[in-house]
Parts: structure tokens; C-alpha cells; sequence
């Protein structure tokens, strides 16, 4: 039976999956499947964020090994105002070094931050895998505040298809599956749910939890077109996603509760690869633009 993904699990511990289902990572049509199939060496991303008068700059690498996995992802930020008189430094570095065993699974996930502002803080996150690289067992080891280290634990009943994760300090989380291995809800003990309805494609169209219900609708080509978002108090917001197959651009437009648009973002694609990305807030005139560069093994 096909089981839970480690991506799934990790983001489990601080809220579970996100409402929203992950884009493709190729929405266009392909001419050539012979350039994306290259296995990536190295991403850069460099980012420029606008507000008023203070700038930031963020640049973020990631490499990969010859095998295609993920192995090393860098983060550094720089923030100073756009007057010279008034020039304000900040910077700040995030790392996380990945590393797998023999079989190829996940083993180890090291991270190590650095904030003036702050204190410096480590983290290990020790994973425990079956011979099918379902997740059996994650260990978080926070070497700066050891106090704050916990041990999870996932257990599968494939009597009932379901599984249960169980946290060292009490918490557990009960997840039901469907006939394909997909989640279709999750429950914490605090009351806590999160529930998934799927269509006949496959495509996830309600995701639903204690707080909101999320509606999907989808084009044609199953892409993600619209995302209606209503909290428990009847506010709502929605997600508007529209295609350019000719220019390989995505838009992505947001709306507020009153339905009147809050911002917009221009993504750019190439042979797959997302090469450059623009979004402007227009409740606060913050712009944001980010270019993408994509190295290849040879």
C-alpha cells in the first residue's frame, strides 16, 4: 500500500498539509521532454523585495548530488534603505544540509541559523525509514534549546488503512486513507481536523478544517484555475490562476474579503523551469521580483 510521504510528515508537525494543492511543477506543454529531464546541479534565486524605503535582497541556492537529491539549500538576506544618509544594514543565513544513507532514503536534515538580531539555533532532524521509505520514525534534536527536542512516531494499521503519528509529548494525530493511499482526513485529539475530497481526475477540489473550507476548480488540463477560501465566520476570500500557453506565463491574482484585488503575481516558465516571477501588493504598494538560474549536471 502506498504510504504517506516524508514531504507530508515534516510539514505535519507544525500544522499538517497546507489547504492549497501544491501547482505543477510544469503547467505548460512540453516541446522537448529532453531539457527537463537533466538532472539540476544547482538553483540561484535572487529575490528584491520594495516597501516605501527599505529594500531586501535575498538569495537562496540550492545544490543537488549527481542522483538528482537535494543536498545542500542556503539562505541569505540583506535589508537597507534606499537613502545613503540613512543606511541600515541587516543580514541573516539559513542552511540545511541533507543527507541519505546507503538505500538512498533520508537520514539526517541539519539546520543552522544565524540573525543578529537573535540568537544563533541548530536543529537535527533524524529520520527512521522502512525498506519502502515510508517514514517510520523522526527525531527533532534541538542542540541550542534541548528542551524543545521531540520524537515522533508513525505507526500504520493496514487492517483499517489508516496510521498514527504519536509525539514524545502526548500529541497524536489519527489519519484515515483512501483505496489510492491518499489522505481524506486527520484528526488531533484537541479536536483539531483537516478533511480531502478528491474528483474522478484525481484533482483535489475540498479541503476542509476546523477553521475554513476550501473549494478548488480546475481547467481542462486539471490546472489549478480557482481556489475559494471561507473561514467559519462566512468571510471569504478566493485565488484566481489564469494561463498563457503561448508565453509560458502563469498568473496568479488574489482577491480580499470585500473581492477586490489585493495583488498580483507573473510567474515566467521555460522548458519547465521557473526563470523569472513578479508580485505586486496593491494594498501597500510592496513589489516583490525573484530570477531563477538552473544549472545541470553534464
Amino acid at each position: 500500500m502506498r504510504f504517506v510521504s516524508l514531504i507530508f510528515l515534516t510539514f505535519s508537525v507544525v500544522g499538517f498539509a497546507h489547504s492549497q494543492p501544491m501547482m505543477t511543477d510544469c503547467p505548460f506543454k512540453l516541446d522537448s521532454l529532453t531539457e527537463p529531464n537533466r538532472v539540476k546541479k544547482q538553483i540561484t534565486r535572487t529575490k528584491r523585495f520594495n516597501l516605501a524605503k527599505m529594500v531586501m535582497n535575498k538569495v537562496e541556492i540550492e545544490e543537488f548530488d549527481q542522483d538528482g537529491r537535494l543536498k545542500y539549500h542556503s539562505t541569505i538576506h540583506l535589508i537597507f534603505t534606499d537613502t545613503i544618509e540613512d543606511l541600515t544594514r541587516f543580514t541573516a543565513r539559513t542552511v540545511d544540509c541533507y543527507e541519505y544513507d546507503s538505500l538512498g532514503r533520508s537520514s539526517r536534515h541539519l539546520r543552522f541559523h544565524d540573525n543578529l538580531d537573535s540568537a544563533e539555533w541548530e536543529v537535527i532532524t533524524h529520520y527512521r525509514l522502512d525498506n519502502n521509505n515510508n517514514v517510520k520514525e523522526i527525531y527533532y534534536e534541538d542542540l541550542t534549546y534541548p528542551e524543545h527536542s521531540f520524537t515522533k512516531t508513525v505507526t500504520e494499521d493496514t487492517i483499517n488503512n489508516s496510521y498514527n503519528i504519536d509525539f514524545s509529548n502526548g500529541e497524536a494525530t489519527k489519519t484515515q486513507l483512501d483505496s489510492l493511499g491518499r489522505i481524506i482526513y486527520s484528526k488531533r485529539e484537541n479536536g483539531e481536523f483537516w478533511k480531502y475530497v478528491y474528483d474522478i481526475h484525481g484533482n483535489q477540489i475540498v479541503f476542509e478544517t476546523s477553521e475554513s473550507i476550501s473549494n478548488f476548480t480546475y481547467d481542462s488540463k486539471s490546472r489549478l484555475k480557482e481556489v475559494i477560501i471561507t473561514l467559519k465566520d462566512d468571510h471569504s476570500h478566493r485565488i484566481e490562476y489564469e494561463y498563457d500557453d503561448e508565453k509560458e506565463i502563469l498568473i496568479t491574482r488574489r482577491f480580499d474579503i470585500d473581492d477586490k484585488l489585493s495583488s498580483v503575481r507573473t510567474t515566467s516558465f521555460k522548458d519547465c523551469e521557473i526563470i523569472k516571477s513578479e508580485s505586486v501588493q496593491y494594498w501597500n504598494g510592496f513589489h516583490e521580483s525573484s530570477n531563477f538560474e538552473t544549472e545541470y549536471w553534464e
